[in-house]
C-alpha cells in the first residue's frame, strides 16, 4: 500500500529528510501518486527497514480522482482486470523476446533453419586397395 512519505516516516520512526536521503542513496524505491504526490511502498519500507510500527495504522492519501470520480469498486477491480491481461500478455511477449535474443547468443539456428549434416563418405574399392598396396611395400622396407 502506498503512503507519503510522513506517514512513512512515522511507520518507520526515522524523519523524512532520512527517507529522502536514502532514497536518493538508492536504499529505497519511491513511487507518486496519482496526483503527481511523492509515496513509498510500505512492502518498500519493510524491506529497508524491517519490522513497522504496530500503533501507527497506514492511511491512503485520498485524491481528487478517487473521491470524486465515482468509480465503484468493481469498476477499479474490472479496470484492474483488464490492466492485468494486457500485462500478462506484454510479459509473454518479452519472454519470447528474450529467448530470442539468447538463442542468437548461443548462436543456436532456428528450428527450420537446420542444416542436415553431410553423409559420410564411402570408401572407394580401387583406393583402398591401392592404399593396403602402399602400406605392404612400407612393411617389406622395414
Amino acid at each position: 500500500m502506498l503512503v507519503t512519505i510522513t506517514q512513512a516516516s512515522k511507520l518507520v520512526g526515522k524523519a523524512r529528510k532520512t527517507i529522502y536521503a536514502h532514497a536518493k542513496a538508492g536504499k529505497v524505491s519511491l513511487s507518486k501518486f496519482s496526483d503527481g504526490k511523492t509515496a513509498v511502498d510500505t512492502s518498500e519500507l519493510y524491506r529497508v527497514y524491517g519490522n513497522l510500527k504496530e500503533n501507527v495504522t497506514p492511511v491512503p492519501l485520498r485524491t481528487k480522482e478517487n473521491v470524486t470520480s465515482g468509480n465503484t469498486v468493481l469498476d477499479v477491480l474490472t479496470e484492474l482486470k483488464n490492466e492485468n491481461s494486457l500485462m500478462r500478455e506484454e510479459m509473454q511477449k518479452l519472454r519470447e523476446e528474450i529467448k530470442n535474443l539468447n538463442n542468437r547468443l548461443e548462436h543456436k539456428p532456428a528450428p527450420s533453419d537446420a542444416v542436415e549434416p553431410p553423409a559420410p563418405i564411402k570408401p572407394n574399392n580401387e583406393i583402398s586397395s591401392l592404399m593396403a598396396k602402399i602400406k605392404a611395400k612400407q612393411v617389406k622396407k622395414i
